[in-house]
């Protein structure tokens, strides 16, 4: 009885990363690229933790 193991069920919608495709006119932007990166990453750690709380 000690190894029973509960299922976590996590909604689909809060795995998914809000991205925004970049304007044609900022493609060679340097400064957007960089801040759509960290932002995409941001929110993915963000899923990670969700995930890992879920687990835990």
């Amino acid at each position: 009885a000690d190894n029973v193991v509960t299922p976590h069920t996590i909604a689909p919608e809060m795995l998914k990363i809000d991205v925004e495709p970049i304007a044609p006119r900022l493609l060679n932007n340097r400064t957007t690229h960089s801040d759509y990166l960290r932002l995409t990453q941001e929110q993915a750690a963000i899923l990670r933790e969700v995930v890992e709380q879920e687990k835990s």
